[in-house]
């Protein structure tokens, strides 16, 4: 069972969510890529990807699952998702913080700065 979880910024609610729900396939360390799992989980920020991202998301799972609390994403999702696959869990608006290790962070920031280095240096973001 394929979700997409959706959120403002796609950081920390739908991550979570999206975590707990690979958890339940027990052990998930594996030595070989899994040929196939009962549950695999994505999350997404609805303001941090375009329209066309969201589709093919949204084409790729079997459940969506929006939490964001502004109302004007919700409305847009519901026109982007089939019925049979929306799902909605109201939690409110991000009032946690996401918690990272500071040393796994400051090596993804580092990272990143050389991927948009790289890669995307032309485009402002």
């Amino acid at each position: 069972m394929k979700f997409l979880c959706i959120c403002n910024a796609g950081n920390n609610r739908s991550a979570a969510l999206a975590t707990a729900l690979k958890h339940l396939n027990g052990d998930y360390i594996h030595q070989d890529i899994p040929d196939s799992v009962t549950i695999e989980a994505v999350a997404i920020g609805v303001h941090r990807c375009t329209k066309d991202t969201l589709q093919y998301f949204i084409s790729w799972a079997d459940y969506v699952i929006v939490i964001t609390e502004v109302q004007e994403a919700v409305e847009q999702l519901q026109q982007l998702i089939p019925p049979a696959k929306y799902i909605r869990w109201d939690i409110g608006y991000d009032r946690w913080v996401p918690k990272f290790n500071n040393e796994l962070f400051s090596l993804a920031m580092t990272q990143a700065h050389m991927l948009k280095q790289r890669y995307v240096d032309d485009i402002e973001l």
